[in-house]
């Protein structure tokens, strides 16, 4: 009820005021890597405040080099070739190489 009165019309929810779908469709392999990524980086050290906190997220934004995302975009393409040639399903069961 706090975040429904502090943030009108802005939550993403099932109850909310606006009928967002189940899933944003617009997310792309950058962001799914990229958010658990980040947080397992930032929260490595155990942040005890926020400007340590701050910190750890500036520092790993800002070493994040070129070739990691690229190196995303083309895992994400192998696991769709893998996904167009197989019967469909999860590729939970797949390893493939970073």
């Amino acid at each position: 009820e706090f975040i429904a009165t502090k943030f009108p019309d802005r939550i993403i929810s099932h109850n909310s005021a606006v009928n967002w779908p189940p899933r944003l469709c617009d997310l792309t392999p950058l962001d799914y890597f990229s958010w658990g990524y980040v947080k397992d980086q930032v929260y490595a050290n155990n942040p005890q405040s926020i400007e340590v906190l701050k910190t750890n997220i500036r520092r790993v934004i800002g070493e994040i080099k070129p070739q990691l995302w690229k190196n995303v975009i083309e895992n994400f393409d192998k696991r769709i070739d893998v996904y167009k040639r197989g019967p469909g399903g999860h590729l939970s069961d797949t390893l493939f190489d970073s």
